[in-house]
């Protein structure tokens, strides 16, 4: 009977930290999401014909992308003392990576040559790699294994 007990308090534990895991990483994807939303305004961007309109896209996006920044800023955190290890290394990835495109996005503001257009790409590519590297070990923390009952 004390062996049962055992199992199921370590059941519950287990399905505890993994309750708390997913809601603190579905919050580091919704603030990855909403950096996104950010990004993806450079659409906006290319779609605009003249310089002055193009320049305050710019800059709205250079302005929201500081508070969106600073919102995963805070998921990060939450996300080390969730841990584990492997995924807490990918979200500090993810907001590195997040903070680098700031300064290719600030170039870009009254000059979008290819060459800084170009750093502004690669700069999201590396974001999304290391977004896509953190969903996928989130992933794998998240799931049921069969000795956790």
């Amino acid at each position: 009977m004390a062996n049962s007990s055992i199992t199921t308090t370590t059941a519950q534990a287990l399905r505890e930290q993994r309750d708390r895991r997913r809601s603190t990483y579905r919050e580091m994807m919704n603030c990855a999401h909403a950096f996104n939303e950010v990004t993806w305004q450079i659409d906006d961007v290319d779609a605009a014909r003249d310089r002055e309109t193009k320049d305050r896209l710019l800059t709205r996006m250079y302005e929201r992308i500081g508070p969106a920044i600073g919102n995963m800023n805070k998921a990060t955190h939450e996300v080390r003392l969730d841990g584990p290890a492997e995924v807490s290394a990918a979200a500090e990835q993810v907001r590195q990576m997040a903070r680098r495109l700031q300064p290719p996005l600030k170039a870009l503001i009254g000059d979008d040559t290819a060459e800084r257009r170009h750093d502004y790409d690669a700069a999201y590519q590396d974001f999304r790699g290391t977004y896509m590297t953190f969903v996928g070990l989130a992933q794998q923390a998240l799931e049921v294994r069969g000795e956790e009952g």
